[in-house]
Order: structure tokens, then sequence, then C-alpha cells
């Protein structure tokens, strides 16, 4: 038992006298692109700060502790959903700064919470004639001035 708490000790303190020598820097490693669906994919462009989500078919659903693969994002960034993309997932843009979106006619769903939380900047959306659904709160504590809704 002695031997154990000693080694304890031991360990402990060179943790310790290591970590006051020299700070440990941890990078994060941020993807700019991936997978988003079956037939959907993203990229993040840096210099414009724009996520473009281009394919055809669904978003794949995220939830709290799943969330989309573009959830490390820090910065505040426009969203330029491509033609052929046939929903917007749920939680997929939840508490991200946006700053822009924009959305083809080829989307017929919003999903629940898709855009909660999105930032001060956020403060219009054209919503095409092609949604059929809008999910539960999917607009919910924003900012948001001007909503255009189609049809």
């Amino acid at each position: 038992m002695i031997k154990k708490v000693m080694s304890l000790l031991i360990v402990l303190s060179i943790v310790m006298s290591i970590s006051s020598v020299a700070p440990i820097t941890v990078f994060a490693i941020t993807a700019t692109n991936g997978n988003c669906g079956e037939n959907l994919t993203w990229t993040f462009d840096e210099e414009t700060n724009t996520l473009s989500i281009s394919g055809t078919g669904e978003m794949w659903d995220w939830s709290p502790g799943s969330w989309a693969p573009w959830d490390s994002i820090g910065a505040k960034f426009n969203v330029v959903i491509n033609h052929g993309v046939t929903n917007i997932s749920n939680y997929a843009f939840y508490s991200k700064s946006l700053t822009s979106i924009t959305i083809p006619d080829s989307v017929i769903a919003i999903g629940d919470y898709a855009f909660s939380f999105c930032g001060n900047e956020f403060t219009s959306i054209v919503i095409p004639n092609s949604v059929k659904s809008i999910g539960d709160y999917a607009f919910s504590n924003n900012d948001l001035e001007t909503i255009v809704l189609g049809s």
C-alpha cells in the first residue's frame, strides 16, 4: 500500500514539475470538408467564411452529443446549400454563428432546431416555396427580423 501511494506521489510530482516548467499546448485540427449525407458533402472556405453543402438527397440528422461535422468551425460564417439538397436536418446549424444562408428550391423540409441559437447577425432568411415542413423550434432564440416564406 505504501509503495502504491509513493508511486502515485512521484508521478504527480513529475507531472506538476513538467506543467510548471512549460505549458502544454494542444492544437485543434478543424476539418474543412467531409460527408453530411449519403450523397452530400460539405466544404468550408476559410477565406470567405462560407460553408457549402453540395450533392443530392437528404442531410443526416444531428442531435445534442452527435453534432454536425462543421460544429468545430468557430468563426461566424455564411451557409450556401446548393441545388439538389432536399432537407436541412435536425440541429444542422444549432448554436452556430451564422451571418447568412442560401436555401435552394430543392429543399422540402427544415428539421427541428435547425437554426436555433444562431447569433445576432442572423437577421433574415428566405424560405423557398418548395419547403413543405418546418420542424419544432427550427428558428428559436434568434434575432431574426425578416422571414420571407414561400406560398
